[in-house]
């Protein structure tokens, strides 16, 4: 009969035990798979921005090396560099869209342990999945996961999670309260465990990929002492010793460390406005967002806050919430930290650097709208505050993607770039107007700036090509403003290192990649090569200019790709030009794409005899051409120049023709 009572306990625990792991792989799954999907458009993007200055850094460092000083960086952040020179050692080249897979799994992971903290501390569990996913889906987390570069804001905050996740857990045993406590008061069913070892092992880790990491001291403190029965102070410091020895050594040695300047330069001033209304936006966005569509951006701003606080007192006097007082504190110290630190223009155009502020929101919102247990769902306060949750999700999310949408935009030039450098290994390239951010004309929030940057003033795009490609051509910028087009985007092109006029010296192969800014957003082309001179024969002939190898086809599109070589017999008129045009059957134009060989300026790039030039256009329609007129022109004048044959015969209207075939065999 005992074997029998003892066979019903094993299986009654067990049983317990597999209903537990069944409710939390679903509170944490989902958080985990919402933040992943969210952002997995991410993994098709080219490192940009930031990250190629991480990976000139790490440039020629070994595993041991990242952890000397770098007189050359502004921070001491070892553990940023270690898993480049990894792959790189490793792979020989760097795993593109591997690393932006670790920022993806690395939020992922972050809006789990947020579900996983909410759930230790309030023992709530509608509450810890409104918190996880509140999270996945912060409308600011979309800059720290669109660049590898700014994935030390994403694993701070990991180490953040994991350290307070690991020191805490649930006690299900203990569930009296204070005396002061009442009944709706959260019973604290959390026990803070005194780490030796795993605690301050875990900071050190964190502040060695950045400087954020150290809010894990007050955090646990706080808690520490919001969770004790005396709530006395020195006991709570006596309990941490050895956490907070470590961050005390970590403090005092990282000013004597040799360190550069950093990237960050004080172009805006530190005027503390702007500071604070972002913060305070921050921490009331969904209330600051609502009163953004009556109100200007300011009043918006303020009011929403205002009834955001009241919000909080009010909640706070119903049912004193852990969860909602570890928010208040995290948003506090989280915003602090980066404004007293950082000057102004640097955290308006960084939503980067609210990232680990959005889980003191997520935990803030989650105790704010979620009830603690199901009856909230029997209430009509608690069925609205499950439905504001869900439409919290659904708009942060909806943010993210329309950001996550610009990055994209703004780097496909920079994906077709490095895909023309794959596929021919040049000697040189040359950039036209490629753009360095890109941004929608009307802002969602107020505060702050909205927009993509993916190249910047102190990047060079020689790294982000050895860094995509692995390879080290020579670069020749160009901007040319008469060629940028009127969009319902804004954008500002990439000019590091550009030149006024360039001299092609026939002496290597220059590929050729320009962005042209279209309506759906800037397009990246490769719109030829310059190479040194070579015999070929000729088939047409025009002001000066010999084509050979003339040939027009039907793209997959139905556009026309237009493609010929080009053999100047000297230097190329300042005003001449070249026209394509594209004829239905009937002879009825339906595109054209007239300008000088590669769309480029003759007075930006000197061409002459000793050079050869393949040009490429496309012709774009939405009826099928069936032949091309293609000739020479005075874009001043409009005159056409006199186009003579292989044989020497005088061509018809001065217009070479031929005819549009299905495919056609391209001279690269």
């Amino acid at each position: 009969m005992q074997k029998d009572q003892g066979k019903r306990i094993r299986d009654k625990n067990g049983a317990v035990r597999g209903e537990r792991f069944l409710f939390s792989f679903s509170l944490y799954i989902f958080p985990f798979f919402a933040a992943c999907l969210l952002f997995a458009r991410t993994l098709n993007f080219p490192l940009m921005y930031d990250t190629l200055l991480h990976t000139q850094l790490a440039d020629g460092q070994t595993v041991w090396s990242v952890f000397v000083p770098n007189e050359q960086f502004g921070f001491y952040r070892p553990l940023v560099f270690l898993p480049i020179v990894v792959f790189q050692n490793v792979l020989g080249r760097y795993p593109i869209a591997l690393f932006h897979l670790l920022n993806v799994v690395t939020h992922g992971l972050n809006a789990a342990l947020v579900a996983r903290l909410v759930w230790k501390l309030s023992g709530a569990k509608w509450q810890s999945l409104a918190a996880g996913l509140l999270f996945a889906t912060f409308p600011f987390a979309y800059q720290a996961l669109a660049i590898y570069g700014n994935n030390p804001y994403l694993t701070a905050t990991f180490f953040i999670l994991l350290g307070l996740n690991l020191t805490s857990r649930r006690d299900e045993g203990r569930g009296e309260r204070h005396p002061q406590q009442r009944e709706d008061d959260d019973p604290a069913p959390y026990i803070l465990r005194n780490e030796w070892i795993g605690l301050p092992a875990v900071f050190l880790i964190g502040v060695l990929v950045h400087e954020t990491a150290v809010l894990l001291v007050p955090f646990v403190l706080f808690l520490s002492w919001i969770g004790s029965e005396d709530r006395a102070v020195l006991s709570v410091l006596r309990k941490h010793w050895p956490l907070l020895v470590t961050c005390i050594l970590y403090l005092a040695i990282y000013p004597f460390l040799p360190r550069g300047g950093g990237p960050v330069l004080d172009f805006g001033g530190n005027d503390l406005t702007p500071k604070i209304l972002l913060f305070l936006q921050t921490a009331a966005w969904p209330t600051v967002l609502g009163l953004f569509q009556v109100f200007d951006g300011r009043l918006a701003i303020l009011l929403g806050f205002a009834l955001f606080v009241g919000w909080v007192v009010y909640s706070h006097f119903v049912a004193r919430s852990t969860t909602l007082l570890l928010g208040i504190v995290w948003v506090l110290l989280a915003t602090g930290l980066i404004g007293v630190t950082l000057p102004t223009y640097y955290i308006e155009d960084g939503a980067r650097l609210l990232y680990p502020a959005g889980v003191g929101v997520a935990l803030i919102w989650s105790a704010l709208l979620v009830s603690r247990d199901l009856t909230g769902f029997k209430n009509l306060s608690g069925l609205l505050g499950v439905w504001f949750v869900i439409g919290l999700i659904a708009v942060g999310g909806a943010f993210n993607m329309r950001m996550i949408g610009l990055y994209e935009m703004g780097s496909r030039p920079y994906r077709a770039l490095n895909q023309v450098v794959q596929e021919s290994s040049p000697e040189a390239v040359m950039l036209v107007n490629m753009p360095q951010w890109v941004a929608w004309p009307e802002q969602v929030f107020p505060a702050g700036t909205e927009f993509a940057p993916v190249m910047g003033s102190h990047l060079f795009a020689l790294e982000l090509i050895r860094a995509n490609t692995g390879q080290t051509p020579e670069i020749i910028v160009l901007d040319m403003p008469e060629a940028l087009a009127q969009t319902d985007y804004t954008y500002g092109v990439y000019k590091v290192g550009s030149v006024a006029e360039y001299t092609a010296a026939g002496d290597k192969t220059i590929q050729t990649v320009a962005t042209e800014y279209a309506e759906s957003g800037p397009v990246g082309r490769w719109r030829g090569s310059i190479r040194p001179a070579a015999s070929v024969l000729n088939t047409w002939s025009a002001g000066g200019l010999n084509f050979s190898t003339t040939t027009a086809c039907t793209g997959p599109d139905g556009s026309v790709l237009f493609e010929t070589i080009i053999e100047p017999d000297g230097p190329i008129g300042e005003t001449q030009s070249l026209f394509v045009q594209a004829l239905s059957g009937t002879g009825q134009l339906v595109a054209q794409n007239d300008g000088p060989p590669l769309t480029i300026s003759p007075g930006r790039l000197r061409l002459n005899d000793r050079v050869q030039v393949v040009d490429r256009r496309i012709l774009e329609s939405e009826e099928k051409g069936a032949f091309v007129l293609a000739g020479v022109y005075d874009f001043m004048t409009g005159e056409r120049a006199e186009t003579v044959s292989a044989d020497g015969g005088l061509v018809e209207n001065n217009a070479f023709k031929l005819n549009v075939s299905s495919s056609c065999a391209t001279s690269e």
